[in-house]
């Protein structure tokens, strides 16, 4: 029996793999630079090169820095990057769908844009029901954090979306709000992010077989169906 070799199936793997590369790396780097930059500060506090005003503020600065604004920006690039693949995968899955139905109207015809418009042209189409996946609420919210960050920079704009996704995501989601409102911003865990690219590649492979289930059905010759 030969073996299929799956363009899409490869593809889609070979992302998230990266994507688990470049986590074990962010979760590595960020103390490593921590600590790189705090040996600096030292060396230049036994130098005397620098005075106690200047050497608290660059500890506060890096204070920010390390255990602040580096985690939450790597989450957010892990995050996009997640969404990304996914809307790419799933459009993919849609043409395929397109051209083994011989359907006449392309993915991009329908109105939307990104998952939603694949997963309802696969629902539509009668290839896979993508609303009753078990991974597709996951999915929402994967898309929900990617547009909380893409289009407000991890500052929300409706206190709804916000409070579902604490309801969802638990300990790996939080909603930091400064006094006066002046800068609310969201926080993913690393670990969260972990979590949605494994439920990312398993909703892929369920949405891919179930494309590729139909595109055999519709090859299989009639006497075959016949027989059975």
């Amino acid at each position: 029996m030969p073996i299929r070799i799956d363009e899409i199936e490869i593809k889609t793997k070979d992302r998230l793999a990266g994507v688990r590369s470049l986590l074990s790396v962010l979760g590595d780097a960020i103390p490593e630079y921590e600590a790189r930059k705090r040996a600096e500060l030292r060396k230049l506090e036994q130098n005397r090169a620098i005075d106690i005003v200047e050497h608290s503020v660059r500890q506060d600065i890096l204070e920010h820095e390390a255990g602040f604004r580096l985690p939450r920006f790597a989450a957010y690039a892990v995050v996009t990057l997640l969404h990304t693949i996914l809307e790419v995968h799933l459009r993919e899955c849609a043409s395929r769908a397109m051209k083994s139905n011989g359907l006449r109207f392309a993915p991009d015809d329908l109105r939307g844009s990104g998952i939603e418009a694949y997963a309802t042209y696969l629902t539509k189409s009668e290839v896979f029901n993508v609303g009753r996946d078990k991974a597709w609420p996951a999915m929402k919210d994967l898309r929900d954090l990617r547009n909380l960050i893409v289009h407000g920079a991890g500052t929300p704009s409706r206190r709804r979306t916000v409070n579902r996704l604490r309801h969802n995501l638990k300990e790996g989601f939080e909603y930091s709000r400064a006094k006066g409102g002046w800068w609310n911003e969201i926080w993913v865990s690393l670990e969260l992010c972990q979590q949605f690219t494994n439920e990312v590649e398993e909703f892929a492979g369920t949405c891919l077989s179930a494309v590729n289930s139909v595109g055999q059905r519709k090859k299989r010759p009639k006497s075959a169906d016949a027989n059975r």
